[in-house]
């Protein structure tokens, strides 16, 4: 089963399990997005989720972390079986910044109930019970550094109605990512609530930032989608 757990400096979450594991979610979160194209009002948020499923696949090759975990194997069950064994599992890793993962989090219930319903192959339970796991181990994460108030606040920001995704530009995800990776721990801790807030609410800073995409795209005649931001993530992160 996979893991989710606060990073040290709460910069995000890690994610981690055996290849297996891994596997499982990926095949779990391609289950339910829709096709490319297949309604343009969410390819933005289709290809975030995508993003995050190019994280899993690197990480299933052992190109991001990779962790010993204690598999409770002794030497007197080595010997009962008779048998040549270590006493870990290898498990691999990577880390999201957490307004990603927030957003992530939020879009996953709204392509279970939006798109995979619709389709000809509808998702297993598995799988959709897999993703709600998912969902569930960031909460725990939330519930860990929140105060009760705060927890109840932020946790029901991650669910909610699918309009509120419809057409989102996600430009104003890598604006609250760089802002809150920008920030110490303990102002990381003040405001995670109000980042699942902030990527929720389409407030008076996204209605900005939408407005000057738009602008910049018609400028540049290409998608809304196509257009990034000019500031660049840190190359170096203190997770």
């Amino acid at each position: 089963m996979i893991r989710v757990t606060n990073t040290p400096k709460l910069a995000g979450l890690k994610i981690s399990g055996d290849p297996h594991d891994l596997e499982e979610l990926y095949d779990a979160l391609h289950s339910i997005l829709p096709d490319e194209r297949e309604d343009p009002s969410f390819e933005g948020s289709r290809m975030r989720v995508l993003g995050f499923c190019y994280e899993i696949r690197h990480a299933m090759q052992g190109n991001r972390g990779i962790e010993f975990v204690d598999n409770h194997m002794t030497q007197e069950k080595i010997k009962f079986h008779e048998i040549i064994s270590n006493d870990q599992n290898v498990h691999y890793s990577f880390a999201m910044y957490y307004p990603e993962m927030l957003y992530i989090t939020a879009l996953l219930n709204v392509f279970i109930e939006r798109f995979s319903r619709s389709r000809t192959g509808f998702p297993s339970n598995k799988h959709t019970l897999l993703i709600q796991y998912l969902h569930a181990c960031v909460k725990d994460c939330l519930q860990e550094v929140l105060s009760p108030q705060k927890f109840r606040n932020a946790a029901q920001e991650l669910t909610g109605p699918h309009y509120r995704f419809s057409n989102f530009r996600t430009q104003y995800v890598d604006l609250l990512n760089l802002r809150y990776l920008a920030w110490d721990p303990e102002k990381r801790q003040q405001n995670l609530s109000i980042m699942a807030k902030r990527l929720t609410e389409r407030g008076k800073e996204y209605q900005q930032l939408e407005e000057e995409v738009y602008e910049a795209a018609a400028q540049n005649q290409c998608h809304p989608d196509d257009i990034r931001l000019k500031e660049d993530y840190p190359e170096n992160i203190d997770w």
